[in-house]
C-alpha cells in the first residue's frame, strides 16, 4: 500500500461521525476557522428513510479556497461500514452532480475494507484534482444509497470526505439494526517446532457482531523465513491432513461455512512439520501470520493475527539396534542342541567310541554314557560268579555235617 493510501486510512479512521438517529442522516457541525487552505463543508443532509436497494440520502459538498491563490482539491470518499464485513465500491450508490462545479466524474471502488470513491473532472485522469479560484467555491449535490447487495450483517455506512488535511464525515444507517461487535481470531500456546518434531499449536474464529456472513470465510497462514520442507497440518475428524499449499511459506485451512454468525465460535487444531535430517540455519523465533476473511465479494481481511512460530533446527535422533550376531558367535554364546546330543540324551542306543563332531558337554555326554556301560556290565558278571562260589561252599557245609 502507498503513503498516501495509507494517509487516507488513516484520515478516514479518524473521521469526526455524525450522530445518526432511527435511520436517518444528520449533518456535522458547521466548519470551524482554520488556517488550512480549502475548508470543507457538508450541508444540506437530508432524512430519508434507506434500505438495501431502495431509497437514498442527498447532502451538499462544498469546498472553500480561503487563500489568494488557486489551490488544488483531490476528492476522495471512504464507504465505511458498520459492520463485520467488507464492502465492494459496488455495493453501494454515490452520484456528484455539479452545482457550482466543473463536469464530474465518479469512480467506485474499494481500498482495504472500505468502499473508495473518487471525484475527478470529466475526461481527466482519474484521481486528477480540481483546481479551486483564489478565494472561490466549487460544490456538488451528492447522492448516496445502498445496493442490494450490501451486507445483511452491516447495517450502516460512514462516509469520510477527506480536505487534505483530516475529514469531514456523516453516517447513514441501515435497518435493521445489528448488535455491535467484530470478527476475531486467537492463536493458541507459542509452538516449537524441530526437524521429526512437530509444533502443535490452535486458531478460534469468533463472532461477536449481529447477522450472518453470506460467503465463506477463508483463513491464510504465513510463515516467515520458514524452514526447508515445512508443512501445515490440520485436525480433521482425527486424522491429521496437510493443509493446501499455496507457496512453501503459505497455507489455507479449511473454509468456514456460509452463514458463520453472532456467537458462533470455530477451532482449528494445527500443528506444523519439518522433515527430519539435516537442520536448516540456527534456532529463530519465525514469524506466524494468520488472516481470515471473505471468499467473495471483498477479500480485504477481517482478522490480520501475529504471533510467533519457534524453530529448533535440532533433528531428532532415533536409537538404531545393532548388528545382529552371527550363526558362530550365537553357537558359541549359547550353544544349541545337535542333532547326536538330542539322540545320546533321549535313546539307550548303543555307545560308541567313534569321534563326536559335538564340542563341549554333548560330547561329554556321549562319552560317560558309552563308558559306564561296558563297566557296569563287567562288575554285574564278577559278583554273579562271586555268588555261585559262595552258595557252593554253604551246600558242601550243609552236607558234611548231615
Amino acid at each position: 500500500m502507498s503513503a498516501k493510501s495509507v494517509r487516507r486510512l488513516s484520515v478516514a479512521a479518524t473521521a469526526v461521525v455524525a450522530a445518526a438517529v432511527c435511520g436517518t442522516l444528520l449533518a456535522p457541525a458547521a466548519h470551524a476557522a482554520s488556517d488550512e487552505p480549502l475548508a470543507v463543508v457538508l450541508s444540506d443532509v437530508s432524512h430519508n428513510a434507506v434500505a438495501r436497494g431502495q431509497g437514498s440520502q442527498t447532502l451538499t459538498l462544498t469546498v472553500t479556497n480561503t487563500t489568494g491563490t488557486a489551490q488544488d482539491y483531490a476528492s476522495s470518499v471512504f464507504g465505511i461500514p458498520d459492520g463485520p464485513s467488507p464492502i465492494l465500491g459496488s455495493q453501494i450508490l454515490l452520484q456528484a452532480a455539479p452545482v457550482t462545479a466543473p463536469a464530474t466524474d465518479v469512480t467506485l471502488g474499494q481500498e482495504d475494507a472500505s468502499a473508495l470513491v473518487t471525484l475527478a473532472p470529466h475526461g481527466g485522469k482519474p484521481f486528477a484534482p480540481f483546481s479551486v479560484p483564489a478565494h472561490g467555491s466549487m460544490s456538488w449535490k451528492i447522492t448516496f444509497g445502498f445496493a442490494k447487495d450490501y451486507p445483511s450483517n452491516d447495517d450502516g455506512i460512514t462516509l469520510a470526505f477527506d480536505t487534505g488535511h483530516g475529514s469531514k464525515s456523516v453516517h447513514v444507517d441501515l435497518p435493521p439494526a445489528q448488535a455491535d461487535g467484530k470478527l476475531t481470531g486467537a492463536l493458541g500456546a507459542k509452538a516449537t517446532v524441530a526437524p521429526g518434531r512437530p509444533g502443535r499449536t490452535s486458531y478460534d474464529v469468533a463472532d461477536s457482531a449481529g447477522g450472518a456472513f453470506q460467503s465463506p470465510l477463508r483463513t491464510l497462514v504465513t510463515v516467515a523465513d520458514a524452514p526447508k520442507g515445512m508443512k501445515l497440518q490440520v485436525l480433521t475428524n482425527g486424522t491429521w491432513t496437510d493443509a493446501p499449499s499455496l507457496s512453501p511459506w503459505e497455507w489455507t485451512l479449511p473454509q468456514i461455512a456460509t452463514g458463520f454468525k453472532g456467537g458462533d465460535k470455530h477451532h482449528y487444531d494445527l500443528r506444523f512439520t519439518v522433515p527430519n535430517g539435516q537442520g536448516d540455519g540456527k534456532a529463530r523465533d519465525l514469524h506466524l501470520n494468520m488472516t481470515t476473511g471473505m471468499t467473495e465479494g471483498n477479500r480485504a481481511p477481517i482478522v490480520d493475527l501475529d504471533g510467533v512460530l519457534r524453530y529448533d533446527p535440532t533433528p531428532v535422533v532415533t536409537a538404531t539396534a545393532g548388528p545382529s550376531p552371527s550363526a558362530s558367535s550365537s553357537a558359541a554364546a549359547t550353544p544349541a542342541p545337535s542333532a547326536s546330543t538330542t539322540v545320546a540324551a533321549s535313546t539307550d542306543a548303543p555307545a560308541t567310541d567313534a569321534p563326536s563332531t559335538d564340542t563341549g558337554s554333548g560330547r561329554q555326554l556321549a562319552k560317560t554314557g558309552s563308558g559306564n556301560a561296558g563297566l557296569l556290565a563287567g562288575l554285574a558278571a564278577l559278583f554273579a560268579a562271586a555268588g555261585a562260589l559262595v552258595m557252593a561252599s554253604v551246600a558242601r557245609r550243609r552236607r558234611n555235617a548231615a
